[in-house]
């Protein structure tokens, strides 16, 4: 790697001037030295207050972002107040070559954890019901893990649960943003008395909060109007408890129409109704008069993007009535056949509109059928 090239150093003064601190804090004096592959950094921290967060913004004159990652020494959380404070980078280990540009080395800090109240004051009662791969955390060098925050608001690092099942600590200066995959009901409070309540889309640390309400409409709300946050305690998917009606139509011979109503939670239950007639022939016909009538249970058990999924598990009663006309319009009844069965499917919500899909198995006659059905969510959340 040929290394022989002029290093310009743009040293970032962070003046810490929150409330509570005697003195501000600021970093001085810094210079470069380029020793074999190692870029050394040195500089002081002048003041009565330590920096929460030291680390470098490295980028070249065409402002290429250089994501760097082998550094030691002073750099990262809780730089004491002193002199001759130095970080190593070495550039071989992270692979850099230039090519003749020139760098650009800025050294950031931030303000000390005390004097973020919002950070503080940002609480989370619950994130509610959550599989894997609901967080998606993008981070500073581009790369993306997916899995579950145990706490989308920390004052200090996160706890992450990655899809593979291993137990992280991320670094929030290292995040660019948290996308949330969960549609959770959160209330912003601000410090102006407003409330604002939806679903937190994105995090930006530090920075700000994508937040999108109950109308689809996206606000970005900066932290530092945040007065706290909290997550309805819920053990629900997106969209909580709903009442809902929907058309069936069940596929067997002859086919049955009807409705299926209820609620959806947690737990919920429904009933349904479906009756079908039908004839064949010109000659010789058969009627059959059939009616069905169910009632049952959902659980719901995940949830894909946007979407709820309930089981269902009900119990039927059928009545079967059988006419046959011959030749000459002479009616043989054949009978009333009563029959229980069970039935087994899946509700699906999205939004305001739910689906159903089922299998009816009777225990008797032979009303074997598969049912789908799509309908209105009346209160969905």
């Amino acid at each position: 790697m040929n290394i022989n090239r002029t290093l310009f150093l743009v040293a970032f003064i962070s003046l810490l001037s929150s409330k509570g601190l005697a003195q501000e804090s600021k970093i001085e004096n810094t210079q470069l030295q380029l020793s074999g592959d190692n870029l050394i950094i040195t500089y002081d921290v002048v003041g009565s207050s330590s920096l929460d967060n030291v680390w470098l913004d490295i980028k070249t004159t065409s402002n290429k972002s250089i994501h760097a990652k082998t550094f030691s020494g002073d750099i990262g959380k809780k730089i004491l107040v002193g002199k001759k404070k130095k970080i190593v980078w070495n550039m071989k280990v992270d692979g850099i070559d230039l090519q003749g540009e020139e760098l650009n080395v800025k050294v950031l800090a931030s303000k000390p954890k005390v004097s973020l109240n919002v950070l503080t004051d940002i609480v989370e009662i619950q994130r509610g019901r959550q599989s894997k791969s609901r967080d998606n955390v993008i981070n500073k060098n581009g790369s993306k893990i997916s899995g579950k925050l145990e706490s989308r608001f920390a004052s200090d690092n996160l706890k992450f649960v990655s899809t593979d099942g291993n137990n992280l600590t991320l670094n929030q200066d290292e995040i660019e943003k948290i996308k949330n995959r969960v549609c959770s009901r959160d209330t912003v409070y601000l410090k102006n008395g407003d409330r604002m309540s939806g679903t937190i889309k994105e995090i930006y640390p530090n920075d700000k909060i994508i937040l999108r309400s109950k109308r689809d409409n996206q606000y970005s709300i900066q932290y530092a109007d945040i007065k706290s946050v909290s997550t309805y305690s819920s053990n629900l998917g997106y969209y909580g408890r709903s009442y809902f009606a929907m058309p069936i139509i069940q596929m067997s011979d002859p086919f049955l129409l009807g409705l299926k109503f209820g609620v959806i939670d947690n737990w919920g239950y429904y009933g349904q109704f479906t009756a079908g007639l039908s004839g064949t022939e010109s000659d010789q016909a058969s009627t059959h008069d059939i009616h069905i009538v169910e009632i049952g249970a959902s659980k719901y058990i995940f949830s894909t993007t946007n979407v709820d999924i309930h089981a269902t598990l009900g119990v039927s009663y059928s009545s079967y009535n059988s006419y046959d006309y011959d030749y000459y319009g002479t009616d043989n009844y054949d009978g009333t056949k009563n029959s229980l069965g069970v039935d087994l499917g899946l509700i699906g919500q999205y939004h305001h509109f739910v689906f159903n899909l089922s299998i009816g198995i009777p225990f008797k006659t032979k009303l074997f059928n598969v049912g789908i059905g799509v309908g209105y969510s009346l209160s969905a959340k």
